[in-house]
């Protein structure tokens, strides 16, 4: 193979090259590239004009000044903090003039004074990873990680650690695909915000953990009203993922995570997952504003102890348009304590100013593991949550081998309601299929709802039941009509409860189809404030009949 010699500098130039070389060298008077080949023949290439350069993507904030690490919790030299500042927005500004890139921050602790603002598409503020102990003052670090530690004393409660936001004005564009990305952001108790994202789409970010600010951990906001907009408006389908905030030092009235807009937008379709919030007793972990449509999947909150407020809060607003509304939470828990006000509160009219109350928000898998307590709705306010993601709700088929003993009552599914759950207009479907051995006559079989604190036949003698009137061939699949349990009332100690609907044998509608408030409506009554067992059984009648099949589950709650 023929040797080949590289030669870039001398433009056009070369050494002569040993026999049967191949020599590559740049023309002088157009510096393009050209190759001679043994032979003496020359191959001219492109003008270098006309070849893209390949584009730098990572700028590395060393190489834009001066950046020295500090330690862990002191404050260091005002000048070190302005030349750290300098350099990290060095970095994030050689990222947007290059058309995007990541500005990145190697392991340490940086000392800060000002905020560092990303305000173009495609740029992220990048560090070696977040980790959790830089928690609370007198905590060394001792792992890989980049932290931004705020220098200064105290800020306004507005000043974020990091904005990363679209500029402003009636024909703006909005910032996309930018953010920020393994970083530690310590406030020190001495600036209001940790992140700022405003007016963002398809914002971006990932393993960020804001420790102790004095305000709020993530912002989400949109540009003030007042004039038209243009494309920057909602903070929308962004993509925030691994983000924690740590609140137990900061201000009782800090928040973790703020979700809002302005009266012409909002944030909307954003997705979060894996979002964590260790928080006090009077402070907010999720505060869900002027928010429309989001999705967060995997939240944890953990309040100390004595709460006084409930950390997780969905929001009226002033007007049709500014409450939080269709949010969807799948799987949270809320507790962390075994004492005081916890779980989720839903804003209705009864608060001053509030003429929208929160709607149509959703919550998939609520535990109740540490004591949850069942969601608070304000006036006019609605919830769907579903608690059956908890340990005691399993969703899953349930079977059982009935008897043909006519008298004999037979435990078809179980499953344990918490304390409180019962409240006035609450609802709690039951579904269920299954099919008869043998032809039965009318009357084949009652079904009963029982209710107690034994969870047991004999135990629960509070109980509804409701049967089919109608003879069932062998074979036939039997299913509930829209049965449900629901609370016509609930005072103190005392809650009446009712079964609605009827059976399909089939795909005919057979027996009483009991609602609440008719002559057919058969109530119990029972004590909300314990913790009961909801037993669903059948007493079948006629020899050789059995059940086979089945499946049984609970579906999600209906609140008021």
């Amino acid at each position: 193979m023929a040797e080949l010699e590289l030669d870039t500098q001398s433009q056009g130039v070369t050494q002569t090259p040993a026999a049967g070389a191949v020599t590559f060298f740049f023309d002088s008077s157009d510096n393009a590239p050209s190759i001679k080949n043994p032979t003496g023949a020359f191959t001219k290439f492109a003008t270098a004009a006309s070849i893209a350069p390949i584009k730098q993507a990572f700028f590395f904030a060393r190489d834009y000044g001066t950046l020295t690490a500090g330690p862990a919790t002191a404050t260091v030299a005002a000048a070190q903090a302005t030349a750290n500042r300098q350099a990290i927005q060095a970095a994030v500004d050689a990222a947007k003039a290059a058309g995007g890139g990541y500005a990145v921050v190697p392991g340490g602790n940086y000392h800060i004074d000002q905020t560092i603002t990303i305000d173009s598409s495609s740029v992220v503020l990048m560090g070696l990873g977040a980790y959790g102990n830089t928690d609370a003052a007198g905590v060394a670090q001792t792992a890989f990680g980049s932290t931004l530690f705020w220098n200064n004393t105290g800020t306004g409660a507005t000043v974020a650690m990091v904005d990363v936001i679209s500029p402003s004005g009636a024909s703006n564009a909005a910032v996309k695909r930018s953010g920020i990305n393994g970083l530690n952001l310590q406030c020190a108790g001495n600036i209001g915000v940790g992140v700022r994202v405003r007016s963002i789409h398809w914002g971006i970010l990932d393993d960020v953990y804001v420790i102790n600010p004095s305000s709020i951990g993530f912002t989400f906001e949109c540009l003030v009203t007042g004039s038209t907009l243009g494309e920057a408006a909602d903070v929308t389908k962004g993509d925030f993922r691994n983000l924690r905030v740590r609140l137990l030092e900061s201000p009782a009235t800090a928040t973790g995570f703020s979700l809002d807009g302005a009266s012409n937008a909002n944030t909307s379709n954003c997705t979060f997952q894996n979002i964590a919030v260790s928080c006090g007793l009077q402070q907010i972990a999720l505060d869900f504003r002027n928010s429309d449509s989001n999705r967060l999947y995997d939240v944890a909150i953990n309040q100390s102890n004595n709460g006084t407020v409930q950390p997780v809060r969905f929001r009226g607003g002033t007007a049709s348009g500014l409450e939080a509304r269709g949010n969807v939470i799948h799987m949270i828990s809320a507790g962390g304590s075994s004492t005081g006000t916890r779980g989720v509160y839903v804003e209705g009219t009864e608060t001053a100013g509030i003429t929208q109350p929160s709607r149509a928000n959703r919550i998939y898998a609520y535990s109740v593991e540490n004591g949850e307590p069942l969601p608070v709705l304000g006036t006019g306010a609605t919830l769907v949550y579903d608690i059956t993601g908890a340990p005691q709700f399993t969703r899953r088929p349930l079977t059982f081998n009935a008897t043909s003993a006519a008298t004999a009552e037979t435990i078809v599914a179980q499953w344990k309601v918490p304390a409180g759950f019962w409240q006035n207009g609450v609802i709690l479907p039951i579904e269920f299929t299954s099919f008869v051995t043998a032809a039965t006559t009318a009357g084949i079989a009652t079904w009963r709802v029982r209710f107690g604190t034994a969870g047991t036949i004999a135990g629960d003698t509070a109980n509804v039941s409701i049967a089919p009137t109608a003879t069932i061939a062998a074979n036939t699949p039997i299913s509930f009509l829209n049965v449900a349990v629901g609370c016509t009332a609930s005072a103190g100690t005392s809650a009446t409860l009712y079964m609605a609907g009827g059976f399909l044998y089939g795909s005919t509608a057979v027996g009483p189809a009991v609602a609440a408030g008719s002559a057919t409506a058969v109530t119990t009554t029972v004590n909300p404030t314990q913790e009961l067992f909801v037993t669903l059984t059948v007493t079948l009648a006629g020899t050789g009949t059995s059940m086979a099949n089945r499946f049984a589950s609970l579906g999600n709650p209906i609140l008021p």
